[in-house]
């Protein structure tokens, strides 16, 4: 009888022991699971400070730039002013008929008013010069893209070949898609 029972509790617990064997398995694995969740959302973490810490820089030149070059504007803008106010004076005194003083401290002769005169007219004169047309298509703005795209060249070609990101050369040909459909 004792056997039997001691058989039974053997049994007993040879069935218990491999259910907790594979839940703790189970425990192991979820462990893993979120450790690897943990590390890639660091990871994406990490990427996106790098990522805004380039946009920022991104911005903070545009705007050097841009300052830079509104500084360059005005100063532009004060010297044709200036220019205009002493072409002015040149003029309304070559009306007159008076002659052009000498620029204080200067040896060489003021430039007289209708020599400076002319060739501000003849720019009036001439025709403005046309910016080139901005091709119609997007087809025609980036042929190099189509030809290899017409060739069966992957995207990643592409963007090695012509110096472009890839995500770039996607929307081109995307935009071109969109475009085709657009025109049937």
């Amino acid at each position: 009888m004792y056997i039997v029972l001691l058989g039974l509790v053997l049994i007993v617990y040879a069935k218990l022991v491999p259910k907790k064997e594979p839940a703790a398995k189970q425990t192991n694995v979820m462990k893993e699971i979120e450790d690897t969740m943990e590390l890639f959302s660091a990871e994406l973490e990490e990427e996106n400070k790098q990522l805004l810490g380039l946009v920022s820089g991104m911005k903070q030149e545009h705007e050097a730039h841009t300052a830079t070059l509104l500084g360059r504007i005005e100063a532009l803008e004060q010297q044709n002013k200036a220019v205009n106010e002493q072409l002015s004076i040149l003029l309304d005194q070559r009306m007159r008929k008076e002659p052009v003083p000498a620029a204080a401290g200067a040896e060489a002769p003021v430039l007289d008013a209708l020599t400076v005169a002319a060739p501000l007219a003849q720019q009036a004169e001439e025709p403005a010069v046309q910016p080139e047309p901005v091709p119609a298509s997007i087809r025609d703005r980036y042929p190099d893209v189509f030809r290899l795209y017409e060739q069966g060249k992957s995207t990643e070609y592409i963007a090695k070949k012509l110096e472009m990101n890839k995500g770039e050369v996607m929307l081109i040909i995307q935009l071109a898609k969109q475009e085709d459909q657009s025109r049937v």
